[in-house]
């Protein structure tokens, strides 16, 4: 089966501010980060379980080579992307954003 892969509106968000920074810090950089970000997602829609399990329910991966984690959790008919979050943060923080969820 696959799955679609559908992106909250607060994780939409979150990976916009991304972009626009990593666009404002250096013109071009906008949207390889966004083309990474989509095609990083692509492969859990046939294989949503490959991802480890980080908090809960919740999966967590890279966004490499960005300093970026994408959360995300398996629903029945589909991947939902939860949050999407700086990598240097500190765990507490990542899980306590995770926990209204």
């Amino acid at each position: 089966m696959i799955y679609p892969v559908i992106i909250t509106s607060a994780a939409f968000v979150v990976a916009e501010v991304i972009m626009l920074w990593y666009e404002r810090e250096q013109p071009g950089l906008g949207a390889p980060f966004e083309q990474t970000l989509i095609q990083t997602l692509q492969p859990f829609a046939e294989f949503p379980h490959a991802a480890p399990v980080y908090y809960r329910d919740v999966r967590k991966v890279m966004i490499r080579p960005y300093p970026v984690f994408a959360f995300y959790r398996v629903l029945p008919d589909i991947v939902q992307v939860v949050a999407v979050a700086d990598a240097r943060r500190n765990p507490k923080h990542l899980r306590t954003l995770l926990k209204g969820r």
